[in-house]
């Protein structure tokens, strides 16, 4: 029973101790490889929160901007159709008044 102690397997004592501080040093290397995979996760799930808010924000202005254009066209169509029958109202007025006119002539009373 000679030689220097040993752990079952074969290994020494220092061989185990190397061994162990190696693997700490894996799995130290292995948690850092998660952290980084992890925030850079975030940071790509934080981006796409941001265009979704983005491109949300301009449907929203879109829509906003397709609104106030059609009511402004509503607006203008109204004012256009009002115009036109204020011109046939003056128009049609101004005939009667005409027709009135010679109709009062025509009957001698000078209107």
């Amino acid at each position: 029973m000679g030689g220097s102690p040993s752990i079952s397997g074969g290994m020494t004592m220092a061989e185990q101790q190397k061994l162990m501080a190696e693997e700490r040093e894996f799995q130290a290397q292995q948690e850092n490889e998660r952290r980084i995979a992890a925030e850079a996760a975030e940071v790509r799930r934080e981006k796409r929160e941001r265009d979704e808010r983005e491109r949300i924000k301009q449907e929203e202005n879109i829509a906003t901007k397709a609104l106030a254009d059609a009511e402004r066209e509503a607006q203008l169509e109204a004012a256009a159709e009002d115009e036109t029958k204020d011109d046939a109202g003056t128009i049609q007025g101004q005939n009667e008044a005409m027709l009135d006119f010679y109709s009062n002539l025509y009957r001698g009373s000078g209107g």
